[in-house]
C-alpha cells in the first residue's frame, strides 16, 4: 500500500492555534509521494529542517507545565488589569489541574511534531536509490529525526505518563483512534533506542553555516538525562564522560547573549533569528511586567510594550540568603522593576526573567535573536556529579571538583570540602540548589524535582509559604481558595486532555485521579 506523505512546512502558528484540537486531527495538507517530489537529497535535507520547527512548537509548553510548575516561577498577575487571558497559567501554577486546561499544550504540540519526524523517517526510509548520494547523510539524517522523537516522547512520558506510542505514520483516517496509551517502560525503551541510533550516528560538531543542528553531544545529553530519570547512574555516568569537546564560558552570561550563539558552553539550543517573520523569539516578551512603565524599566526607550508576567521568579528563590552575594548569577539571571506600575498594587517591586531579554531599543525587542538554551555543559557537570554521588559518596571526590568548577565561574572561589557537604543527602541537597541556581528558568526545576522524588516535599513546603501571608507576596486583595495548591500524589503527572480521552474513552483512559 501506498502511504500517504506531506511537504513538511506546518507553521508553528498552524500548531499553536490548534491547541483545541487533538493531535490525531492533524491531515495532511498536501498528498505528495517521495517519487514525484523528492528529486535531491537536498529535497530531504529541507524536509528534515522542517522538523526542526517541532521545537519552537513545544517550548512555551515546556515553560508553562515545567518552569511555572516549580517552585522557580510564579503567574504573578496584575490584579488591576487581570482580566481571564491569565487564570489558566494560575491553574496550572496553583496544581489546580483539570483534563480542560493549558494541559493538552504539549501533547498537541509533541505529537504535532512526532506526526511530521513519522512522515520524514518513513519517506528518508523509502527514498529510491541514486537520490541521496553523500556518505552517511542518510543516517545522519533518520539519527536527527530519531533525536527529536526521542526528545518529545521524553517529555510526554513525564508530564503525562503513558503514552501513545507512535513510531510509523497514520496510514488511514481514524486509526490513530485506535492506538491506546503505552506503558512507561515502553516509551522509555523506544526513546533510549532511538536516543542510541543518534548517538552512533550524528557528528561531534557540523561547520558554521549548519551551526545548530543536533549533534552527538545533544544526544548523550539525552541519554544520560534518560538513565539518570531512570536511575541507570551508570548508565547515565558512561553517557555523560562520552560529552566531549565543550567547555564553561567565561561569562556566564554569554550564555544567554546572542553574540555567542551556539558557543562552546552550548550543546542544544532552538534557533531564533532576529526576523520576527520567520523566527524572532517572542517567547521572553511573555515574562516581563505589565504595562509600559515596566517596559521602560527595563529597555529606556520612551516607547510602549506589555508583557503578561506569566513567568515571574518566586520570591523563595529570591529570598535573602538564597543566592551567596558573590553570586554574579544573580543579577544576569533576575532583573527587577522597581518602581510604581499602572494599576498594579504590589507593594513590592517586581522581579523578572532577564535571561535572554538583550535589547536596548523597541525595535530591537521585536527582533529578538535570543536562542533558546536546551542542554549546556554546566548541565552536564553537574548530572555527573549527582550520578557520582549516587553511586557512592566520597569526600573531596570527584563530584566535589565538578560541582566546584560551576560554582568558581559564578565568582564563588572557594570551594566546597566535606566539612560543608559531609554526606551523600548533604551533596545531593547541594546539586539540588546548584541546579536551581546555575540553570534557573531553563526548564530543568520542575524535572529535576521529579526525577530526585523531591516534587512533593519541596512544593508542599513551597505551598504552606504561599499560603501563610499570600498579602505579602501577590497583589494586596488576592485570595488563595481551598483549590491553591491542595498538592497530591497524582498532580505529578498531567491529566490526559479531555480532547484527547473524548475522542475513544476505552482506549485513550485518564491518569488516577482526574
Amino acid at each position: 500500500m501506498k502511504k500517504q506523505s506531506i511537504l513538511l512546512t506546518l507553521s508553528i502558528a498552524v500548531l499553536m492555534t490548534s491547541c483545541s484540537k487533538s493531535f490525531l486531527d492533524l491531515q495532511p495538507e498536501l498528498t505528495l509521494s517521495s517519487n514525484n517530489f523528492y528529486k535531491s537529497e537536498n529535497d530531504y535535507l529541507s524536509t528534515l529542517n522542517a522538523v526542526y520547527s517541532g521545537y519552537r512548537d513545544v517550548l512555551p509548553s515546556i515553560y508553562v507545565m515545567g518552569e511555572l510548575r516549580s517552585d522557580n516561577t510564579t503567574d504573578q498577575f496584575n490584579i488591576g488589569n487581570r482580566g481571564t487571558g491569565t487564570v489558566p497559567f494560575e491553574e496550572l501554577d496553583e496544581f489546580y489541574m483539570t483534563s480542560t486546561n493549558l494541559v493538552n499544550g504539549y501533547w498537541v504540540a509533541g505529537y504535532g511534531a512526532i506526526y511530521k519526524i513519522n512522515t520524514f523517517l518513513d519517506l528518508l526510509n523509502n527514498a529510491p536509490e541514486g537520490i541521496i548520494t553523500t556518505a552517511g547523510l542518510k543516517e545522519r539524517m533518520e539519527a536527527e529525526a530519531r533525536f527529536a522523537r526521542a526528545f518529545h516522547y521524553f517529555n510526554l512520558v513525564r508530564f503525562y505518563g503513558d503514552v501513545p506510542l507512535l513510531l510509523k505514520p497514520v496510514e488511514k483516517a481514524g486509526e490513530a483512534f485506535t492506538i491506546p496509551r503505552s506503558p512507561i517502560n515502553d516509551v522509555y525503551n523506544a526513546i533510549i533506542e532511538d536516543a542510541n541510533f543518534a548517538v552512533e550516528n550524528l557528528p561531534d560538531a557540523y561547520g558554521t553555516a549548519e551551526k545548530g543542528r543536533i549533534t552527538k553531544g545533544a544526544a548523550l545529553t539525552l541519554l544520560a538525562k534518560v538513565q539518570l530519570t531512570r536511575k541507570d547512574y551508570d548508565g547515565a555516568i558512561t553517557a555523560l564522560r562520552q560529552i566531549k569537546g565543550y567547555a564553561l564560558e567565561p561569562d556566564y552570561a554569554n550564555c544567554f547573549n546572542p553574540a555567542h550563539k551556539n558557543g562552546v558552553e552550548s550543546i542544544f539550543e532552538v534557533q531564533y533569528s532576529s526576523d520576527p517573520t520567520t523566527g524572532n523569539n517572542a517567547l521572553v516578551f511573555s515574562w516581563v511586567p505589565l504595562g509600559d512603565v515596566a517596559w521602560n524599566a527595563i529597555v529606556n526607550d520612551g516607547g510602549s510594550g506589555n508583557g503578561t508576567q506569566w513567568n515571574i521568579p518566586t520570591k523563595d528563590l529570591l529570598k535573602n540568603g538564597y543566592y551567596d552575594p558573590a553570586d554574579k548569577r544573580k543579577n544576569i539571571s533576575v532583573g527587577v522593576v522597581d518602581l510604581p506600575i499602572p494599576g498594579q498594587s504590589s507593594k513590592d517591586p517586581v522581579a523578572y526573567i532577564k535571561k535572554w531579554i538583550v535589547y536596548t531599543d523597541r525595535s530591537a525587542r521585536q527582533q529578538n535573536p535570543c536562542n533558546m538554551v536546551i542542554y549546556r555543559y554546566a548541565d552536564v557537570l553537574l548530572m555527573l556529579a549527582e550520578a557520582l554521588n549516587e553511586k557512592g559518596y566520597t569526600a573531596g571526590g570527584e563530584a566535589f571538583d565538578l560541582l566546584n568548577q560551576v560554582r568558581a565561574r559564578a565568582g564563588l572561589t572557594k570551594p566546597f570540602t566535606a566539612a560543608d557537604i559531609p554526606n551523600q543527602e548533604a551533596f545531593r541537597l547541594a546539586i539540588e540548589r546548584e541546579r536551581r541556581i546555575e540553570l534557573a528558568f531553563e526548564g530543568h526545576r520542575w524535572f529535576d524535582l521529579l526525577r530526585t522524588d523531591r516534587a512533593l516535599p519541596v512544593m508542599k513546603a513551597y505551598a504552606t509559604i504561599e499560603k501563610a501571608d499570600p498579602s505579602s507576596y501577590r497583589n494586596p486583595g488576592w485570595e488563595f481558595t481551598s483549590r491553591s495548591y491542595n498538592i497530591q500524589n497524582y498532580m505529578l503527572l498531567y491529566p490526559v486532555p479531555y480532547s484527547e480521552q473524548i475522542k475513544n474513552p476505552s482506549v485513550v483512559t485518564q491518569n488516577p485521579g482526574y
